[in-house]
């Protein structure tokens, strides 16, 4: 998922929201890294189950100049992986693929000019 806000939003407060959200007692949060289209972002990788479901969610911040850019990456791990095969090949393709632009979060962001 790829969150455009006007304000400001931090790595903290996004997961704090959903360990609020996912409950604290079933939740674990962890620091993490991934590297897209060269670059390396750090961010955070939340654990949870939800309705017995295990997932896991991973939430970086993106370059903006105004306002906040999210891309949460979410899983379904199958066996007690860390990530599942699905999940392996789309990560592979994104981080392959991924290209960040700063760009103002209005409507006239000036693109194509």
């Amino acid at each position: 998922m790829y969150f455009i806000h006007p304000g400001d939003i931090t790595i903290d407060s996004y997961t704090q929201a959903m360990e609020e959200q996912f409950g604290k007692g079933n939740t674990r949060i962890i620091d993490t890294e991934r590297t897209l289209g060269g670059h390396k972002y750090t961010g955070k990788k939340l654990f949870f189950k939800l309705a017995g479901i295990p997932l896991t969610m991973e939430v970086y911040v993106l370059p903006a100049k105004t306002g906040s850019k999210l891309l949460v990456l979410q899983d379904h791990p199958q066996n007690n992986s860390k990530t599942s095969e699905e999940g392996e090949n789309a990560l592979d393709m994104l981080s392959k693929t991924f290209r960040a632009t700063i760009v103002s979060n209005k409507a006239d962001s000036g693109a194509g000019k």
